[in-house]
């Protein structure tokens, strides 16, 4: 069956619940656990094939595992909403226009409401906006007190076609609007097992799959993988850090994930305190793999770092790059390898174009890169947006920040037609003097650049960069909303 349901599951699975202080499961156990979900979905939720639903939960635990394959196996659309959907900047209320392009939502499996009086608090604002475009809310708290009966076959059985839409999410939106993009059963089912050969051992889950990439490159590959040994689940964050290392501290661990680098630092950093190291442990990281992970290496706080090169729509990993011992001192952190023949690529003028199987369609990324063997260095981006029928180079205006050392943002915006310029706050141009220098400054450099005397800065602003950025880098799509509303 090739669709993602619990037969893709390894029948040597053992997952761990580090929350139920260590309480094994089986893969029998695990069914049972995905039928109770199925039933109450079906009879408490109301769902039906093709519902959008979110998972609203941070404890990550074998039931948040069987959750997720009830959902999987009724056919439902998990959305993927890896951000959070209103941020207060310069004290207004910004949407984000990733998260609202995905709305409106049928279903909401909600963890718990905060009582925080802070009407900012985070959670209390995300679940105040999912609320506006859902009309089906359901507790996790009360879901879990309901009774089910005992003959829950006829919801069992169901099984997802291999057509059915898995997954929901958006493109980056670093040039334009962000896309919607959307998966299927039979892609992701022929990826995951793709990827399970990359897993053996043990492996902690610590995030849930509301990371875009996380879902087909760790979190599901792993389960299926027959080598693997034992799924400890124990959910992490990085106020937390310290009791997560202790945990999981003493446990031979070969597999973890951190989609942002912060995550890894602070890792590192508990583990130095408690003496904690993991030499038998892959760390899968969804960015370049930074320098200083060298020093992490020698140390011996882990055997080998990689780095994912893929993207939400081709999913992946298309290439890796790869840190251990024996490369400490030849590693380059923008040289890649393609690790099979699943994807077909070609590189039309250095870009890089991706043809992804089960679907027979081509990704153009925009990533340039040149090729040396079966080696491919990354060599930035080729993005080009259009203002006012005017062609721009993305990537002569990443160099225009840098010149003017990286306290400004350009933001193309494709849609409105127009250029914004974002200026750091209290950066050397924050004022209103220099400001208007800058703007100056910089339409001049673009006219002679494009040739036109269409291309310019439209609107300008002064804020702190760190309200935009989004997990390891500035959200521009964000910025484009900030712009297009409130300024």
């Amino acid at each position: 069956m090739s669709v993602i349901s619990r037969e893709m599951i390894s029948d040597n699975f053992i997952g761990v619940d580090l929350f139920d202080n260590g309480r094994e499961y089986d893969k029998s156990q695990l069914s049972e656990k995905i039928d109770r979900w199925k039933y109450l979905l079906v009879n408490e939720c109301n769902a039906k094939k093709g519902d959008k639903i979110l998972i609203g939960i941070s404890t990550i635990n074998v039931d948040f595992l069987a959750l997720c394959f009830a959902i999987f196996e009724l056919s439902l659309v998990l959305v993927i909403a890896d951000q959070e959907p209103v941020r207060v900047i310069g004290g207004k209320d910004i949407v984000n226009p990733k998260i609202s392009s995905l709305m409106p939502l049928d279903i909401i499996i909600w963890e718990y409401v905060t009582t925080s009086p802070n009407a900012n608090d985070p959670m209390t604002m995300k679940f105040k906006y999912f609320r506006e475009h859902c009309d089906r809310i359901f507790m996790l708290n009360n879901l879990n007190k309901i009774q089910i009966p005992e003959d829950i076959s006829e919801v069992s059985s169901i099984r997802p076609d291999v057509t059915d839409v898995l997954m929901l999410t958006t493109s980056s939106g670093s040039t334009g609007t962000a896309k919607i993009i959307e998966h299927n059963h039979g892609f992701f089912h022929d990826l995951c097992v793709r990827n399970s050969t990359r897993f053996s051992g043990n492996v902690i889950h610590h995030k849930n799959m509301h990371h875009g990439s996380s879902l087909s490159v760790f979190y599901l590959p792993s389960l299926a993988s027959d080598a693997v040994e034992r799924n400890y689940f124990l959910s992490c964050y990085e106020e937390r850090m310290q009791s997560f290392v202790s945990s999981i501290k003493g446990i031979d661990l070969n597999h973890i994930s951190f989609p942002y680098i912060h995550m890894l630092n602070s890792f590192v950093m508990n583990s130095t305190e408690q003496d904690a190291k993991f030499p038998n442990m892959r760390v899968s990281l969804l960015t370049y793999i930074p320098s200083h992970c060298k020093e992490y290496i020698a140390e011996g706080y882990f055997a080998e770092v990689e780095s994912i090169f893929g993207s939400n729509e081709t999913a992946g990993p298309v290439f890796l790059s790869t840190l251990n011992k024996e490369n400490l001192d030849t590693f380059e952190n923008k040289k890649f390898y393609k690790p099979d023949d699943f994807y077909r690529i070609e590189l039309i003028d250095n870009e890089l174009n991706v043809t992804l199987p089960v679907y027979d369609k081509t990704i153009r990324t925009n990533d340039l890169f040149n090729c040396d063997g079966n080696n491919y260095y990354h060599n930035g981006r080729s993005d080009l947006v259009r203002i006012n029928d005017v062609q721009i180079d993305f990537g002569f205006l990443e160099r225009l920040c840098s010149y003017f050392n990286d306290n400004i943002l350009l933001i193309t915006d494709d849609v409105e037609n127009k250029l914004y310029l974002l200026i750091e706050k209290n950066s050397e141009y924050d004022s209103e003097e220099k400001s208007k220098k800058l703007v100056k400054n910089i339409n001049a450099r673009l006219k002679v650049n494009f040739s036109s005397n269409l291309v310019f800065v439209d609107k300008y602003d002064v804020a702190d960069f760190t309200q935009f950025i989004t997990g390891v880098k500035i959200d521009r799509e964000l910025i484009r909303d900030y712009f297009r509303n409130h300024v």
